[in-house]
C-alpha cells in the first residue's frame, strides 16, 4: 500500500477529472503533474474476479393498505485477488514508466468497462496522449475472457 499525501490524492483527483472530462484535448500541464506525482506501482500479471449471486434472507410482511410483501432480491458479491492499483478519489490508477492506466472505481466490467491509458515520454515526461479502451470477449460456459485494446481518444494541448 502506497502511503500517498492527502495534498497529492487531492491533487491527482483534480488533475484526472479534468483530463478525463468533456474536452477533445487535455492539459500539457496537468499531463506533466500527473506522471510527476503519480507513484509508480508493481502490477499483478492476473486479476482475478470471482461473482457469486444469493437469494436474499426472504423477509416477508405486512404493509397497511398494500398486504402482505415479500422480498426476494437476489444479492451479488464480488470477490478480487491479486489487485495492486494505487486507489485515488475515485481512481484506480497503475503507473509504470511511460504509461498511467486509468480506471473508475465505479465502473463495472459488463456495464461500462472503459480505462484511459495516459502515455507520456518516461525519459521527459512530456504527455504523448490519452487513449481510450475497448473490450471484446470470448465466453465458454461459465469462463468468459476479456481482452483490451486502446485508440486514441485525446492529444494534449498548450492552453
Amino acid at each position: 500500500m502506497v502511503n500517498l499525501p492527502i495534498t497529492d490524492r487531492l491533487q491527482i483527483n483534480a488533475i484526472l477529472d479534468r483530463m478525463l472530462g468533456e474536452a477533445d484535448v487535455f492539459a500539457l500541464e496537468d499531463g506533466r503533474q500527473l506522471a510527476r506525482l503519480v507513484p509508480f506501482t508493481s502490477r499483478s500479471s492476473i486479476i482475478l474476479n470471482a461473482t457469486t449471486t444469493e437469494t436474499g434472507s426472504g423477509i416477508t410482511g405486512h404493509a397497511p393498505g398494500i398486504g402482505n410483501v415479500t422480498d426476494d432480491r437476489k444479492e451479488e458479491k464480488t470477490v478480487t485477488w491479486g489487485d495492486r492499483r494505487l486507489r485515488v478519489g475515485g481512481y484506480k490508477l497503475t503507473h509504470k514508466a511511460g504509461e498511467i492506466l486509468i480506471g473508475r472505481m465505479w465502473d463495472h466490467t459488463e456495464e461500462d468497462p472503459r480505462e484511459a491509458l495516459f502515455r507520456y515520454n518516461p525519459l521527459s515526461g512530456e504527455p504523448i496522449a490519452l487513449d481510450i479502451s475497448y473490450q471484446a470477449s470470448i465466453g465458454l460456459g461459465p469462463l468468459k475472457v476479456g481482452f483490451t485494446r486502446f485508440t486514441l481518444w485525446k492529444k494534449p494541448s498548450a492552453d
